[in-house]
């Protein structure tokens, strides 16, 4: 099996595929990707995947700095992250890890979407059965049982997990 066979690759493509395909106010942009070929043929390749630069902060880092938000301010942000998702369903996608780090927040109050590398399309499969991916913290139950087979609905129990967060400075069930 080569690196170019790698299931850590392979994700990597899926993740570049499916952020190239999505034009969306609420989620980063995808400007580049490509290989970039080392003169030593011992050397492996360098895969890259250039996005949008997105000034501001992560929904993480906003409420560990500043606190709970208030409830006008969550509900907006939320809003604009569900419609992000609206977008990668469209597109046949599942993100499978919604969380507050992955959320960007602009100085203006726009909600930028990121990270898609754990994305699900409906028609690939590169996920094992029974297999876990994800956050804990903001996991579905049926994801943490078996990430290979969960459709939007798993975002959406993320969604609400992070938007928990935000309300409350805290994840929904602590684990300590």
């Amino acid at each position: 099996r080569t690196d170019e066979d790698s299931t850590t690759l392979q994700r990597f493509r899926a993740e570049m595929w499916s952020v190239a395909q999505m034009r969306h106010p609420n989620i980063v942009g995808a400007i580049d990707a490509g290989v970039e070929w080392n003169s030593n043929p011992s050397s492996p390749r360098l895969h890259y995947f250039v996005m949008d630069y997105v000034p501001g902060e992560s929904l993480e880092q906003r409420v560990a700095t500043s606190g709970p938000l208030t409830p006008p301010v969550t509900c907006e942000l939320i809003y604009q992250v569900a419609s992000a998702l609206t977008e990668a369903h469209r597109h046949e996608l599942v993100h499978r890890d919604i969380k507050p780090s992955n959320v960007l927040v602009t100085p203006e109050g726009q909600a930028k979407l990121l990270d898609f590398g754990l994305v699900r399309q409906f028609s690939h499969r590169v996920t094992e059965p029974g297999t876990t991916l994800g956050t804990l913290d903001y996991l579905a139950p049926e994801q943490a049982k078996d990430a290979s087979s969960v459709d939007i609905r798993a975002d959406i129990y993320s969604l609400g997990a992070t938007m928990f967060w935000c309300l409350a400075g805290r994840t929904p069930f602590p684990s300590h």
